[in-house]
């Protein structure tokens, strides 16, 4: 196993180690690498603390809580400062300059800028010193005020003091901010298998199926058919009227042999004349689609 650790001294500075080692080797052995690893002539093996507690130098490393980027205090625990319990709200910085910084806030006034002694600080070299105060109220409500313009919350400029809701966006410059309220750790941890470090199950993101859609472009408008004149249109009328003048001998008859060959070469010739002019108006919208 390899490992990454911090190791402080009260005699020394912190000082970082690479560590190589078998996983069944022992917190006793370990001790005894880092005590000749001392400045002094004292050679005898160190107490190791990590997180304030003695380890038992008879556990392996493998069951010693040691993982990548542990820091071990020898002989005394180092002075820590008591956990800083959770504000009411936090401030994200969820894009551009400083994303991924986390600021708590506390019941009060807090400042939001650029300066140095900020409560937020942005890292943003063209903001000013202090570009905005928050409020936090008792009950949990955020105040928001300006005190530079050009400040938008929600992309409306803000003017006056008012109300910051939490999921609401602060546009400051190049990064966003956003109020939110702290949640717990949810994440579930586990052993890794080389005893290095802690894995994190995260579930997988499936993704949607790609969505293959097929269609069929209309095609240009076919030109309208010739429909010829049929000889059997053309000719019934004239043996009917011929018949009937043979029956009757009333000569009026005979129109029916002139006038119905006439008519049928009329629609003919006016169908097609449609037909042209419907094709030509479907070919212009056709082209101009296109």
């Amino acid at each position: 196993m390899r490992l990454l650790l911090t190791v402080t001294d009260h005699t020394t500075s912190a000082t970082d180690y690479q560590v190589e080692a078998a996983l069944d080797s022992t917190v006793a052995e370990l001790a005894e690498a880092l005590a000749e690893r001392r400045p002094d002539s004292d050679t005898r093996p160190p107490t190791v603390f990590v997180a304030g507690a003695p380890l038992d130098p008879g556990l392996t490393l493998a069951d010693a809580p040691l993982w990548q980027g542990s820091v071990l205090e020898l002989d005394r625990p180092a002075p820590e400062s008591p956990p800083r319990p959770p504000g009411p709200l936090e401030i994200r910085v969820v894009s551009g300059l400083g994303a991924g910084g986390l600021h708590q806030l506390d019941i009060g006034e807090h400042t939001i800028g650029a300066a140095d002694d900020n409560d937020v600080r942005l890292t943003d070299a063209s903001l000013a010193p202090v570009i905005a105060r928050v409020r936090v109220t008792e009950d949990g409500e955020c105040w928001l005020r300006p005190a530079e313009p050009g400040l938008l919350l929600d992309r409306v400029e803000i003017e006056d003091e008012q109300v910051w809701a939490p999921g609401a966006q602060l546009a400051a410059g190049s990064s966003l901010l956003e109020l939110r309220r702290p949640v717990g750790e949810e994440a579930a941890l586990q052993i890794s298998e080389d005893r290095t470090g802690l894995d994190y199950n995260r579930p997988p993101r499936l993704l949607p199926p790609a969505r293959t859609t097929q269609f069929t472009l209309p095609g240009p408008p076919t030109p309208p058919e010739r429909r010829p004149l049929t000889l059997i249109t053309v000719l019934a009328p004239v043996v009917l009227s011929g018949a009937a003048f043979l029956i009757t001998r009333n000569p009026l008859t005979l129109l029916f042999a002139i006038l119905s060959p006439l008519v049928l070469i009329a629609g003919q010739v006016g169908a097609r004349r449609q037909g042209r002019a419907t094709y030509r108006s479907r070919l212009a919208e056709y082209e101009k689609k296109s």
